[in-house]
């Protein structure tokens, strides 16, 4: 039996030789590629019926038929990489989408509570409370509200906070002659059980007491509770605290004596806050860095040709839980060219996104709920045909992120709040692809002397592979595969000789027949058939040459050498057939 090729083929995609690099790469080279590789991937029993290779006008010595295969649309749509999808539109029109995150920005650290030290509390005694003191049976009972201003960082108007962390401290001074206790609350700061915060401590008279005392139920941890600052005059920011005295008989209340508290609120780290935030500003991507490239797959791996799409698009996808509208400002939104060169400014009108332009995103109105909004670079409205036209390699962004503040007391901000920006391009298979080049490196392995010979009787002349192929499509294809040596050191490929020996490549099938725009189904498909042979000699060549990879190069031009706009449809597809002939001689006549 004879046991000629074992091959594992294993998608590369960055062969290193002296090419220029990976530059460009189209729809329609996508295309050609998918349903090549398809074609190779497919030559399984699992996809063909052995049966159905007929061919009465083919009659070598041996002719065996590998397989047959249907292509269709369906079987390479999803198939091209993490990235990007093949869908059917809705009329009918292959799209291929290519969606990638841009970025995700998160608050973390974006907004902090310092520290809030020394925070007097104090009850003093006035001329009414010196009056209304009854040193013999009553003393004095009374209670005083004291408003203190929160400090915040950077002009935020909180009206609550939600912590998840954070100590308060209470220390007090009494200097009031009578004996007295004090009770210190701070009613819109609750805990987990809706719970209002209260210390009371009954002290001696001030014989000890000329420094000020910590409180002896010690610091209060703060993780779950919630604080209100809206209840003062200002509506934000306002720490109110209510302050009172017990005044005991038997002494005396004097004018200005007092019973001061001090509050410190420290190591805040924060859940949720509610508020407003008008100076809420994120540079993207963070200092140092000036500027965030984001590499564009589909346009990496092709290394020649001219290209070109009738109605790109490009679609930005916001997804915001913050709590407050937010300004998105690209100070830079640029394309890099895949032939090289200075990155291209993506400009638009307003409702596009573009370099200068500034967009507002919806709030979200519920804690943990994303709003959602989206806006198109079209034809219309934008130089995105231009910019997909270039094939850029990246997209080259710099943007500012700022609030756009609903009012006070109306935002929201969570520490799990989040703004991510992700691009979808639609690029719909409807334009011209001319000498499209791409190329793929495979793993290959070639047979030992053993099984190049045949049960030691005869010897194999030449193998000859012929395809079959019917088209559907509106392209033709041409196939060139290179052999050489890869050094695992320099990461290059040494070429040793080529399949198609002195051609540039070798036509694989010929376009479908156009009827306007596009190939009818049945009647535009249009059949190739070519032999692809493999002598003795460049099996033992390339065994001998220790050869370990394949680099499959795939030119596609559409119809008419890519001089006319084409469409590719749905119920487009191509049909394979795959045989092979065996060419031996005595093993005598090898070894006379």
């Amino acid at each position: 039996m004879l046991n000629y090729y074992t091959k594992k083929a294993t998608m590369q995609n960055h062969f290193k030789t002296n090419q220029p690099g990976m530059k460009k790469r189209l729809i329609l080279g996508l295309l050609a590629v998918g349903i090549l590789g398809f074609a190779i991937q497919s030559c399984t029993k699992d996809y063909f019926d052995f049966d159905k290779m007929k061919d009465p006008d083919w009659t070598p010595e041996y002719a065996l038929p590998i397989g047959h295969a249907r292509i269709e649309v369906e079987d390479f749509l999803d198939r091209f990489n993490d990235d990007s999808i093949v869908k059917i539109g809705p009329d009918s029109l292959l799209v291929l989408q290519y969606f990638r995150d841009i970025f995700t920005q998160n608050i973390e650290g974006k907004i902090t509570l310092g520290d809030q030290n020394g925070i007097p509390a104090p009850y003093v005694i006035d001329a009414n409370d010196a009056a209304n003191y009854d040193p013999i049976s009553n003393g004095l009972v009374s209670s005083r509200s004291v408003n203190a201003p929160f400090g915040v960082n950077n002009g935020e108007q909180l009206s609550s906070i939600e912590f998840k962390a954070g100590v308060l401290t209470l220390t007090y001074q009494n200097t009031i002659s009578a004996p007295c206790g004090s009770t210190i609350s701070i009613p819109n700061l609750v805990d987990g059980n809706g719970t209002p915060f209260s210390r009371t401590v009954t002290p001696p008279a001030p014989a000890n007491m000329s420094q000020p005392s910590l409180f002896p139920g010690g610091p209060v941890d703060l993780t779950g509770y919630t604080l209100l600052l809206n209840q003062g005059p200002n509506g934000f920011n306002d720490l109110n605290v209510m302050v009172s005295v017990q005044v005991q008989t038997g002494g005396l209340a004097n004018i200005g004596e007092a019973f001061r508290w001090t509050i410190d609120i420290n190591g805040m780290q924060w859940s949720t806050l509610n508020g407003t935030f008008p100076n809420l500003a994120i540079q993207l991507p963070e200092p140092p860095l000036l500027d965030e490239k984001v590499r564009m797959r589909i346009f990496e791996n092709s290394i020649s040709g001219d290209v070109h799409y009738e109605d790109p698009k490009l679609i930005a996808f916001f997804e915001n839980t913050f709590g407050l509208g937010v300004n998105v400002t690209f100070n830079k939104l640029q394309a890099q060219p895949s032939a090289g060169g200075s990155p291209v400014n993506i400009t638009a009108n307003p409702g596009g996104i573009g370099s200068g332009l500034t967009i507002t995103i919806p709030k979200s109105t519920t804690p943990g709920q994303p709003s959602f909004s989206a806006f198109g670079d079209s034809a219309a409205n934008s130089n995105i045909p231009t910019i997909i036209d270039l094939e850029p390699t990246h997209i080259i962004y710099n943007s500012t992120v700022s609030s756009a503040p609903g009012g006070v007391g109306t935002d929201f901000i969570t520490d799990q709040s989040y703004l991510k920006l992700s691009v979808l391009a639609e690029l719909p298979f409807h334009g011209t692809a001319q000498d499209f080049t791409t190329a793929d490196t495979f793993s290959f392995a070639v047979p030992d002397s053993a099984t190049i010979a045949q049960n030691d009787q005869s010897y194999i002349k030449q193998i000859v592979i012929r395809l079959v192929i019917d088209n559907g499509f509106p392209a033709e294809g041409y196939v060139q595969a290179d052999f050489g040596v890869y050094d695992s050191i320099s990461g290059n490929i040494t070429p040793i000789t080529t399949l198609f020996e002195g051609q540039t490549n070798k036509q694989i099938f010929a376009s479908g027949k156009l009827t306007g725009d596009h190939v009818e189904i049945p009647s535009g498909v249009v059949q190739s058939i070519v032999d692809i042979p493999i002598t003795r000699e460049k099996l033992e060549m390339l065994r001998d040459a220790k050869v370990d990879r394949m680099v499959l190069k795939t030119e596609l031009d559409t119809y008419n050498n890519g001089q006319q706009v084409v469409k590719v449809f749905a119920d487009s597809y191509i049909l394979l057939h795959v045989g092979l002939r065996v060419e031996v001689a005595p093993f005598e006549a090898a070894n006379p």
